[in-house]
């Protein structure tokens, strides 16, 4: 199984996030689509040298590309971890594309996770993570919980972004 993200090149604009299963390389949908959020949050980003948000850059918007999913980390109790990361959160390592180009430029702790809702109960800007719904998150971590799926692609308008690398 594997988890694929599709964001508007204006991160602005929620995009989706859904988890699939590939019988015999035809996908099928296993859970979602949930709202997703990619976008970087600008006062901090620009507070750390990156006025655009570019995803290639530390504190950018969420970098497209392929990851590894290399754990799960349930968060506590404790509240402002609670409001910030949800019920949990997936540690993504980047794998190729646009996310390689990242860790390349010094990015790492890109993570999906839920968080409190902001104003008019919307997703909230991230330090660069990929930001979906506690509801949503709850969902996931079972899943996970009973296939263990390691993989994740983010996709941009439906593309793979390669800035560079080898498909």
């Amino acid at each position: 199984m594997r988890l694929v993200s599709t964001l508007d090149p204006d991160r602005q604009v929620p995009g989706q996030l859904a988890l699939f299963a590939f019988d015999a390389d035809l996908p099928r949908l296993v859970a979602g689509p949930w709202d997703a959020l990619g976008i970087a949050d600008g006062t901090a980003a620009s507070a750390n040298g990156n006025r655009t948000r570019d995803p290639r850059h530390p504190y950018g918007d969420h970098p497209c590309g392929y990851y590894a999913i290399t754990g799960l980390i349930a968060t506590s109790k404790r509240e402002p971890e609670r409001r910030r990361f949800g019920p949990g959160r997936f540690v993504l390592m980047p794998v190729r594309g646009q996310c390689l180009v990242s860790a390349r430029n010094g990015r790492y702790g890109l993570l999906i996770h839920g968080g409190d809702p902001g104003k008019f109960s919307k997703l909230r800007a991230t330090y660069g993570c990929l930001r979906i719904s506690n509801d949503a998150m709850s969902t996931l971590m079972e899943l996970w919980h009973e296939s263990r799926f390691t993989s994740y692609r983010c996709y941009e308008n439906g593309d793979f972004i390669y800035d560079g690398e080898t498909p």
